[in-house]
């Protein structure tokens, strides 16, 4: 098998007609059908239904499709990227972003960076901090904004750049619901639909329980972890309460309202958000990246 066959194929099946194909592809009937034929073989399975009028997908086929169009996709990134590379542009920069850096944080910087490196192309991808360490680690991202754990990760650099708040959702008929702020001892006796994964974000998770721990409340938990949108639908039918990012509280949920938290000091609780990359990947749009963010926590 190879990635002329999976063309082929793809083109075919976007057009469903071996005439149309073939001028697609620049190419006669006989050939296309020979070679889809023969990629029938490689697979093992019918990929197409064929009639004198009519072709179709079988289920295999629109399954097959969907891996092919995938696959083919990131061969055209690859190609891009190493022509960027010789050409010493380094004109792809791949960036992963925890979700609730989505809403101001990563707009904001990718907007500073535009206005400097207008012709990098970027290829932009949503991770928990946890995935985008691996990813930054096996080079398949080159710039992430996570929330930095405890311990050093091995061959990372990663600069903490700013905090952000937590917030509480609570139901609309919870009896905090009209306040401006909230401390956590007074959700001491509500149950908390849910926890962050632990493995998905260690440093946000230990944000989270040293909040609860120094202000010695202790909630029972409905589950041990969830997504955010079912947190919010948990809430919203009267559950429990959760404990959030502060930026995921523009997510506008029937029956649910956000209070910010504050300690007993008065102070907003917080996390950390860092920018984070690999210590030997030092290509001038990651840099130039890396510093705008690391600048603007300045």
């Amino acid at each position: 098998m190879d990635l002329r066959q999976l063309k082929q194929f793809q083109v075919l099946a976007e057009e469903l007609n071996f005439r149309r194909a073939a001028e697609r592809l620049n190419m006669t009937q006989p050939p296309l059908s020979a070679a889809i034929k023969r990629l029938e073989e490689i697979v093992g399975v019918q990929l197409l239904q064929r009639s004198r009028t009519h072709v179709s997908l079988t289920a295999a086929g629109a399954a097959f499709l969907r891996e092919t169009q995938h696959l083919l996709s990131h061969v055209e990134l690859s190609i891009d990227i190493a022509q960027a590379t010789a050409k010493g542009t380094n004109g792809i920069l791949r960036i992963a972003s925890i979700a609730s850096a989505a809403f101001k944080l990563l707009p904001s910087l990718l907007g500073d960076f535009r206005a400097v490196c207008p012709n990098v192309r970027l290829v932009l991808s949503s991770s928990s901090s946890h995935g985008s360490a691996i990813a930054l680690q096996n080079g398949t991202i080159d710039l992430a904004l996570i929330v930095p754990a405890t311990s050093k990760i091995e061959g990372l650099e990663i600069r903490i750049i700013r905090n952000e708040m937590f917030c509480l959702a609570v139901s609309k008929q919870h009896k905090l619901a009209r306040q401006s702020c909230v401390q956590l001892s007074e959700i001491q006796k509500d149950i908390l639909v849910a926890l962050y994964p632990f493995e998905a974000s260690l440093g946000y998770s230990a944000a989270m329980l040293a909040a609860f721990h120094q202000a010695h409340v202790y909630p029972s938990v409905n589950q041990p972890d969830t997504d955010l949108l079912t947190k919010l639908a948990l809430v919203s039918a009267g559950v429990g309460v959760a404990l959030i990012p502060q930026p995921m509280c523009k997510i506008m949920v029937e029956n649910v309202a956000f209070i910010d938290v504050v300690s007993v000091e008065g102070t907003s609780l917080t996390y950390d958000i860092a920018v984070a990359r690999r210590e030997e990947n030092d290509a001038p749009a990651v840099l130039q990246l890396w510093e705008l963010a690391v600048s603007g926590s300045r």
